[in-house]
């Protein structure tokens, strides 16, 4: 369950607004991701991929598949969408990213995590709530 809101949290600073789709392939999520920080939380907590003592991956393709692994090993695979809402980190309107994972029963997309590019090689997901956890990843180079 933790690796699950990880990963959510690591795509994500979303909450509401459903707008506008945004084109995956021109938003530039599409690539191999390795994280490399996670911060936050009710305890304030802040661990790199040193600390953390695994390596973890974020794939995400241009048409939406989705998958994390750990140390290599598949941990959970699934869909995502991309869209323009409110996010409680921004004044202006922020990519939100909703997850749905293969292995479960609903039909229904989980909360959605807000999205930010630094530049074109850094990731950051953030869950949406005042003491959730943001995970900072880095493009992986092929």
């Amino acid at each position: 369950m933790n690796k699950i809101i990880l990963l959510l949290a690591v795509i994500a600073i979303g909450a509401a607004a459903c707008q506008k789709k945004i084109d995956l392939q021109n938003s530039d999520l599409a690539g191999v991701w390795q994280l490399q920080e996670v911060s936050g939380g009710f305890a304030n907590i802040k661990q790199t991929a040193a600390t953390m003592g695994y390596q973890k991956t974020l794939e995400l393709d241009k048409y939406g598949n989705m998958k994390t692994k750990k140390d290599g090993k598949l941990l959970e695979k699934g869909v995502f969408i991309v869209e323009k809402g409110k996010s409680m980190f921004s004044t202006t309107p922020a990519l939100m990213v909703k997850i749905k994972r293969k292995d479960t029963k609903t039909a229904n997309f989980q909360t959605p995590f807000s999205v930010a590019l630094r530049g074109s090689d850094t990731l950051i997901v953030r869950a949406e709530c005042n003491d959730c956890r943001q995970e900072l990843y880095v493009r992986k180079r092929k």
